[in-house]
């Protein structure tokens, strides 16, 4: 404004300053309203359960049929620091941001029937512990429609119905309206859950099959008994004498003598260890008499003196058999008979796998192309701008311009500057997500063109047929594949004669002979004091007086003297007195083999809670009966001013 005098100077407009700072709290106020405080409880049971998740599929990507249990009832489990490791997951955190228990927290898969299994992921973040269970099957353990189990749905990404989203209200696009202007709707997402329940039955034990609820086993289970070993014993062979453990024979010692005098009464004479007295025998005249002095048998010229020879055994064997003691063995060939068996194997031909009593191999076959179409997500706001022209409002596949109305550059600020009228459009973009339907019965589909149909290929267990080779005796005892055949030894006895005897061999007669003593008929000598007559002498012998007592005794190679006695010792044969035990009483012992008869029991169980949900959008932060899941959204609702 220019005053009279010609100065130009800048006059302050308070009104307008004081009414744009209104407007400006005014548009905080409605900021405030418009985005209330996102629920936090929420939003960490969000973190939570996409952890879950996360592990949950790490894991069925991670166990293809290679890798599962064999057996029902096995196990086999992963923590989440091994699951890291093996880089199956990137390392995340909880709500707090801090790493979870890496040890507790883990993923097990438990083989529950022939063709189930059953996976429990378990997650330890602070002071949240909880654990999901998943009836899996289709991990490579099965193809195409032969898929099983229940699935417990994921449900981190559901709800958010965008597929369909239409384009929000368009404000009125004439350019004739004074004022325009834009209404932000906030839309608060709830779900309401369904929970389905199911039970499997399944049989931990080795030998068990599954009959409907319970478990049966149809065969003895025959195992070994337990050696338990007792108090020992201990015998000896013919001749010994048990001591302890010690076997002991004993035998007299040999004296042997030392630098030993020998002394004789008076009137005796020492004779070796004899002392002799000699007195002339007193005469008696008489026939000639013949006399055997030393206990012979008179016979003829000759005194004989008849003892028993000393008895050996022998025994032979007829030709073709070995003498082993007193008996005879030979071997003779076993007789042989042979046994065939087929038995039908749990292994399938190469590319087919077990399904009940035949084996199967299952091939998707592409066919055809399934049915595009095509959904959209939501427009999101990218940035607003600025025009001086009118007519610029457009929509595509994924932009849109809108128009929001005009306003004076003064509002505007930069580009705008202070100069003119300018149009203010909003600028959206939104995704295209194609998927594919295939036609029924047939597989695939999705964000794959193509669809397949499933063609299977049956065949039976391969086969083998085993041959045994039995051998059998009808006389004697098997070893290996001959017979044993024992028969007794014949016996033959020979005698042996002491020396200087005659006879023995087949005889048991051992015979010595020496002259006879002649006593002439002249007469006869006698001893009348005691004594032994010799010629016509007369001896009387006593034993010498032992002077000195140096007496010793050996024994022979092996023996070991105890006083006068010869002791042979050697170690007496253990007998382990063993009895046998079973691992507890559902076995009976029976020998040394503990036997478990066929028996059933209930089976193991399994439950599987499945849960789905149903979504809508509200207005309402609550609504009865529905859980708030945390998620909002905005949308511009657009309202036309006064013309």
């Amino acid at each position: 404004m220019y005053e009279d005098n010609g100065d130009y100077k800048m006059r302050i407009n308070w009104k307008d300053i004081i009414i744009k700072i209104a407007l400006v709290i005014l548009f905080i106020l409605l900021l405030i309203w418009l985005f209330p405080k996102a629920d936090l409880g929420a939003i960490n049971d969000s973190v939570y359960i996409n952890n879950v998740n996360s592990m949950k599929e790490a894991a069925k990507a991670y166990y293809t049929k290679d890798r599962l249990p064999q057996s029902v009832g096995e196990s086999t489990s992963m923590t989440l620091k091994q699951m890291f490791d093996n880089k199956m997951l990137i390392r995340f955190t909880d709500k707090d941001n801090n790493y979870c228990d890496e040890t507790s927290s883990k993923v097990e898969v438990t083989k529950t029937a022939s063709d189930k299994y059953v996976l429990r992921v378990q997650l330890h973040c602070g002071e949240q512990k909880d654990y999901i269970l998943e009836t899996i099957g289709c991990n490579d353990v099965c193809e195409g429609s032969n898929c099983v189990g229940t699935v417990i749905p994921d449900d981190s990404n559901n709800g958010d119905n965008n597929n369909n989203d239409t384009t929000p209200s368009n404000p009125d696009d004439s350019t004739d309206s004074k004022f325009e202007g834009i209404v932000k709707v906030t839309y608060y997402q709830h779900r309401k859950p369904s929970y389905t329940t199911k039970t499997d039955y399944f049989c931990y034990d080795d030998g068990y099959i599954l009959d409907g609820t319970k478990c049966k086993r149809l065969t003895d289970i025959v195992i070994d008994a337990t050696p338990v070993k007792g108090n020992s014993s201990y015998t000896c062979p013919d001749g010994y004498t048990l001591n302890g453990s010690y076997c002991i024979k004993y035998t007299n010692a040999i004296e042997v003598v030392g630098n030993t005098s020998y002394e004789c009464p008076n009137g005796y004479t020492l004779s070796g260890k004899s002392c002799i007295q000699t007195y002339d025998a007193t005469y008696v005249a008489g026939a000639t008499t013949y006399t055997c002095p030393n206990g012979g048998t008179l016979n003829g010229t000759q005194c004989v003196i008849t003892v028993t020879g000393t008895p050996q055994i022998n025994y032979t064997c007829p030709n073709g058999y070995t003498q082993n003691g007193n008996s005879c063995y030979t071997y003779v060939p076993a007789q042989q008979s042979t046994s065939t068996s087929t038995t039908t194997s749990d292994k399938c031909p190469a590319g087919y796998s077990p399904n009940g009593a035949n084996c199967i191999k299952v091939t998707q076959v592409p066919v055809n192309n399934g049915v595009p179409k095509k959904t959209y997500g939501k427009w999101t706001l990218k940035k607003s701008t600025y025009s001086s022209v009118a007519n610029q409002a457009k929509t595509t596949e994924t932009e849109k311009l809108v128009l929001n109305g005009a306003v004076s550059g003064a509002l505007c600020g930069d580009p705008c500057g202070n100069k003119g009228v300018w149009y203010e459009y909003s600028y959206y973009t939104r995704t295209v997500n194609t998927t594919y339907t295939c036609p029924a019965g047939y597989t695939g589909g999705g964000k794959t063109a193509t669809c397949y149909t499933t063609v299977t290929d049956t065949k039976p267990y391969l086969t083998q047929t085993n041959t045994i080779t039995n051998y059998t005796c009808p006389n004697g005892t098997l070893e290996e594949n001959k017979c044993r055949i024992t028969i007794a030894g014949t016996p033959t006895t020979t005698y042996i004669c002491p020396s200087g005897y005659s006879g023995g061999g087949n005889s048991s007669v051992c015979t010595y002979s020496y002259d006879r003593v002649e006593n002439k008929g002249t007469g006869t000598y006698s001893c009348p004091n005691g004594g032994t007559l010799n010629g016509n002498k007369c001896t009387i012998t006593i034993d010498a007086t032992v002077k000195s007592d140096d007496v010793t005794y050996t024994c022979p190679s092996g023996y070991t003297l105890n006083g006068k006695t010869c002791e042979l010792m050697k170690d007496a044969q253990k007998v382990e007195n063993i009895t046998y035990t079973c691992p507890d009483s559902s076995y009976t012992l029976n020998g040394n083999k503990c036997i478990k008869k066929a028996d059933e029991k209930p089976a193991n169980t399994a439950t599987t809670t499945s849960v789905s949900y149903q979504y809508q959008w509200s207005t309402s932060i609550s609504i009865e009966g529905w859980e708030f899941t945390g998620k909002t959204k905005t949308e511009n609702k657009y309202t036309a001013g006064q013309k």
